[in-house]
C-alpha cells in the first residue's frame, strides 16, 4: 500500500464519518422540532445550518507562486551539492 492510497482511505472514511453525523444531527434536529418540547415561536428554535458541519465551505489553500517554490528548491538543492 502507497501513502497515496493510505491518505485516500483515511479521506474517504472521515468523509463518511462526517457525513454519517450530519445525519444523525439531522435526524435529532428534526426529532426535536416536531416534538411537544420545542419553542412555541419557531424563531427561537436554532438554525439546523448551526449543527451542520459537513456541507461547510472549505477555504481554499493560499495560492503559492512557482518563482517562490523554485527558490525553496533551488536552496535546497544548493545545500545537498555542497
Amino acid at each position: 500500500m502507497t501513502p497515496r492510497h493510505a491518505q485516500a482511505i483515511v479521506s474517504g472514511q472521515i468523509g463518511r464519518n462526517a457525513l454519517d453525523q450530519d445525519r444523525q444531527r439531522a435526524a435529532a434536529w428534526f426529532g426535536a422540532r416536531l416534538s411537544a418540547y420545542a419553542p412555541e415561536k419557531a424563531s427561537k428554535f436554532p438554525s439546523i445550518d448551526n449543527f451542520m458541519t459537513y456541507r461547510k465551505p472549505k477555504s481554499k489553500p493560499a495560492a503559492v507562486r512557482w518563482q517562490d517554490q523554485f527558490a525553496v528548491v533551488s536552496a535546497w538543492i544548493g545545500k545537498r551539492k555542497a
